[in-house]
């Protein structure tokens, strides 16, 4: 992303079986920075954006207009003064409704009412407090701005989903509730650069941070001592994602174009994956089976990369003059229901990889859920005080 160069950004929705033309396209007249589907209405697309909007979209409606969107309104505040790095939609009481929450690097939270128009009100204000493990042992620090920018957030997947973990510049992780505004609830210290992702375990009270410091560290949203802490990049690691169907199964991207997957079962210190991604290369005319097929990641070794753009398919002489530098890798997540990672990068294109020797399940019983939460507290050698959510 270049500052001086606003062009406004897109939204594309895509679909396995045609992976050269997108199913449906969405202008916008700022840079998309956040993205979350509601799960009780699974037509509605919130947005967040780089000048502090949130909108919107009913996907269902042709054309590029959001059915909500944040207005600025003078006097008071009604929308993010900075990048809105996070909306999540959330369960709201025991209605089976959702409501939707951003978080900004101007470090507010706020909940958006969506009876008359998108209306926010701030439930909780992030305030820049010492980082220790900065300092090193002085007590003197420069504070620019009271405000703590806040990068990252994530829901706890409890019935009362109201606890929430923000990760900010300044390397503190805080845990908030959207019922209590005043104060955040605790204050996790451990990392010496920003946060650049926090993500909650789907099966327990634990949770991944990590950071431009280049580390990984899981923790007990009910302890302010790490579980465990994970360098194994040689650059920040910008992106998180737990597997949906494998309890003690996660996966990293760094800023050195790296995607990890690891298995806490089978090691604490060393991914069962470590894959470099390389610089996309499509050909003039490219073959739709070349570029639909996913790269095969077994856990006995790295991914054969078969895709367009492949390591060992030989460069053009034009191409060993313009050399593409690889992707800064953003964004990762797993499909919901099958082996598939998918990750995102500033070059703008979107890689699938399908984990060989995994089996995904659509949905799981509360039976499932239980020994999955019991699997991962026993792997890192955890007592049941660490409940699970069920």
């Amino acid at each position: 992303y270049e500052f001086g160069k606003r062009e406004g950004g897109e939204i594309l929705f895509w679909s396995m079986k045609n992976p050269l033309h997108p199913c449906k396209r969405i202008k916008t007249s700022d840079d998309v920075v956040s993205l979350d589907f509601s799960s009780t209405a699974p037509n509605l697309l919130a947005a967040g954006f780089r000048d502090g909007s949130v909108m919107i979209f009913d996907i269902r409606e042709p054309g590029h207009e959001p059915v909500l969107k944040s207005t600025h309104i003078k006097g008071m505040k009604s929308k993010h003064s900075d990048a809105v790095w996070g909306v999540n939609w959330i369960q709201s009481g025991n209605t089976g409704g959702q409501s939707l929450t951003s978080i900004s690097s101007d470090g507010s939270v706020l909940m958006w009412n969506m009876k008359k128009g998108l209306e926010p009100k701030e439930i909780m204000q992030l305030k820049r407090i010492p980082n220790p493990a900065v300092l090193q042992g002085s007590s003197k620090v420069d504070v620019i701005s009271r405000e703590a920018g806040a990068l990252s957030v994530d829901f706890f997947n409890s019935k009362q989903q109201n606890l929430y973990i923000a990760g900010t510049e300044d390397g503190i992780v805080h845990k908030c509730s959207t019922l209590y505004s005043e104060q955040t609830l605790e204050n996790y210290i451990g990392h010496t650069g920003p946060v650049y992702a926090v993500k909650c375990s789907p099966y327990s009270d634990l949770f991944l941070s990590c950071s431009a410091d280049e580390r990984i560290i899981l923790w007990d949203h009910k302890s302010t001592k790490p579980i465990l802490q994970i360098k194994k990049d040689k650059d920040a690691v910008q992106g998180l994602a737990w597997s949906p169907y494998d309890s003690c199964v996660f996966a990293s991207i760094s800023r050195d174009s790296c995607l990890k997957v690891w298995d806490l079962a089978t090691s604490a210190i060393n991914p069962v994956v470590s894959e470099s991604v390389p610089t996309f290369k499509q050909e003039t005319s490219p073959d739709i089976t070349d570029l639909n097929s996913k790269a095969a990641v077994s856990n006995a070794g790295s991914p054969e990369m078969s895709h367009a753009g492949s390591p060992d398919r030989p460069s053009s002489p034009l191409e060993e003059e313009k050399k593409v530098p690889p992707p800064n890798l953003t964004c990762v997540t797993f499909a919901p229901n099958s082996p598939v990672i998918l990750v995102g990068g500033n070059d703008g294109v979107v890689r699938v990889y399908r984990l060989t020797g995994v089996e995904a399940t659509t949905q799981s019983s509360p039976d499932d859920h239980a020994q999955q939460a019991e699997r991962l507290l026993k792997t890192l050698g955890l007592n049941n005080d660490s409940q699970a959510f069920n």
